[in-house]
């Protein structure tokens, strides 16, 4: 965007030949060139200041897409959970027990893969050949072929648990799912069988590994995230944030952990320092 700008003196002249600067404060997010011309460097806000001589005004400035930075693929059927491995896309269609499939830059997805009742959430391999997928009215985790579009294996979760988050390990040969039931378990990807359990606490939502494989963290609908020693599968720490507590995520230093809370907040805790309270609430209702 190029900045048309003028400098007016005390009585509303324009002073043609002052010299005009400018400045962002956040260079990480756009850039200006002396002759007043904004670039966006990457999505967020910042301000710009521009001056001449002793007069400055600050103005704000937004980077966000606009409509021909993105296309729209219709999908019915309830669109839920979304994963991606390579340029293939997996979205769950949990209102039509099916998922849509479709690569990045091509043709809109083609919905219709049948799988188990309410797919919930998605996981796919790097290489983009299959994904597994938390059937929760079934019990069930899917394992789909994306290049024949068919489910071809069903593991059978105890109980009947419903399942809700699918995270697929680093190394790709196990599979995590958490369950509405407290449970959350290990599914070998080779065998297609439960090799591994942790000990949940009510119905569980999220589920993250922290960078180095050996730390989980599984959120509840209680207000709590229990962090896991994958190596010992014991509780070592218990974070608490009144609310509902949804999905959570582990910064790629493994120093923060973020959690979505349906009260209204992303609660962030300071792994670090260990504190068992958020140390920043960020509204967003």
């Amino acid at each position: 965007a190029q900045l048309n700008v003028r400098a007016i003196d005390a009585s509303g002249g324009v002073v043609s030949d002052a010299a005009v600067a400018y400045a962002v404060t956040n260079a990480a997010v756009a850039s200006v060139s002396g002759a007043g011309r904004v670039g966006g460097a990457r999505l967020g806000t910042t301000r710009l200041r521009i001056s001449a001589g002793s007069a400055s005004t600050d103005v704000p400035v937004v980077v966000s897409f606009d409509s021909s930075s993105y296309t729209r693929h219709p999908l019915s059927g309830g669109p839920f959970g979304i994963a991606l491995g390579g340029d293939v896309l997996v979205v769950t269609q949990k209102d039509a027990d099916a998922l849509g499939t479709g690569r990045l830059g091509s043709a809109p997805l083609t919905g219709g893969l049948p799988v188990g009742a309410v797919p919930t959430d998605v996981a796919v391999n790097a290489a983009g050949t299959e994904a597994y997928v938390t059937n929760q009215y079934s019990g069930t985790l899917g394992v789909v072929n994306l290049t024949t579009r068919q489910q071809v294996a069903s593991v059978v979760l105890p109980g009947l648990a419903g399942p809700y988050r699918a995270v697929l390990a680093r190394d790709e040969k196990r599979v995590w799912v958490t369950t509405n039931r407290g449970g959350i378990y290990a599914v070998d990807v080779a065998s297609r069988a439960i090799v591994d359990s942790l000990p949940g606490s009510g119905p569980t939502n999220g589920f993250a590994i922290a960078p180095g494989d050996t730390l989980a963290y599984a959120s509840n609908y209680s207000g709590e995230v229990r962090e896991f020693d994958l190596r010992t599968r014991r509780v070592r720490r218990t974070f608490r944030a009144p609310g509902t507590l949804q999905e959570v995520v582990v910064s790629g230093d493994g120093k923060e952990l973020y959690v979505g809370n349906e009260s209204g907040f992303i609660e962030v805790f300071d792994l670090a320092a260990g504190s068992a309270d958020p140390v920043i609430r960020l509204g967003v209702g």
